[in-house]
């Protein structure tokens, strides 16, 4: 049976003063291990710092690989990566140990999908498969993930707000003790130099935590998504639980192209389970 390996890696990251670098892949290391938790359930090796600083994990499901990197990408905001998708079997097993101790195909691919992203100029993700590098998948990728590259930090902690009520996808799913996780982790995000700017904590430093986990759990039980057919409804819901003006937060959503990209990422995802079965 198949399964997905995802390899990502900062662009540039060598180019930082020692001490920033490490700052920086603490951080990494903290949102990687935030998200493993989230994702428990569709991850088979947790994902890892492999080599410098290259992280790697190895996923059940494709589409779960791609939300994963898709959140991790909110959580580095402006620091941009460069990423390898490989499908196929898993056929090197080493029990009791991680990701960079076992290899197949699929992880052969998921490098070889690494190392074109690296060469091809505007691609931040490449997809590969037993059948080679799949251009369609790329680009389909590409262009969602372009949606994002001008985010202010506002923007983007809206939209990561929004990932907490309306989760895309159904492999994830934000409980309280995530919530918590998150919060810690974005303290800590905000006390580097490389991520301060003026009102980049407008948004989660003032969430009322009791009324995101019940709105949260109000739209579970309710089976309620959210679509670009109802920007209203996030708007209310987003000032519900910060306190922030309607306004503000709808010209926020408005300009950064939120609900077209998380349409765009809700097909994307249901595109990669057809097309690349996993397992399970």
């Amino acid at each position: 049976m198949a399964y997905t390996a995802l390899m990502v890696d900062i662009i540039k990251s060598r180019k930082y003063a020692q001490g920033d670098r490490q700052k920086l892949q603490d951080f990494c290391l903290k949102a990687i291990d935030f998200l493993n938790g989230v994702f428990a359930g569709a991850l088979v090796k947790s994902v890892e710092f492999s080599a410098g600083d290259e992280m790697q994990g190895l996923f059940t499901q494709a589409d779960a690989a791609f939300l994963y990197l898709r959140l991790l990408r909110m959580l580095l905001r402006d620091k941009k990566t460069h990423a390898g998708i490989g499908h196929g079997d898993w056929t090197v097993r080493v029990n009791g140990r991680g990701t960079s101790f076992q290899d197949g195909p699929v992880y052969y691919h998921a490098r070889e999908a690494l190392d074109v992203c690296k060469k091809a100029k505007d691609y931040s993700v490449v997809v590969c498969t037993d059948a080679g590098v799949d251009g369609i998948l790329s680009a389909m990728l590409n262009s969602l993930f372009s949606l994002n590259e001008r985010l202010t930090p506002y923007q983007n902690d809206l939209k990561l707000l929004l990932e907490i009520l309306w989760p895309v996808g159904d492999e994830w799913s934000f409980k309280e003790n995530h919530l918590h996780g998150l919060l810690d982790l974005l303290d800590c995000k905000y006390l580097l130099t490389m991520y301060h700017n003026v009102g980049s904590q407008r948004v989660f430093n003032r969430i009322k935590e009791d009324g995101v986990m019940a709105l949260s759990e109000r739209k579970r039980k309710d089976n309620d998504t959210l679509t670009a057919g109802h920007p209203y409804r996030a708007v209310a819901a987003l000032a519900e639980v910060t306190g922030l003006k309607r306004q503000s937060i709808e010209q926020g959503l408005k300009k950064s192209n939120v609900f077209v990209e998380r349409n765009t990422a809700f097909a994307v995802a249901a595109f990669l389970r057809k097309e690349l079965k996993g397992e399970g």
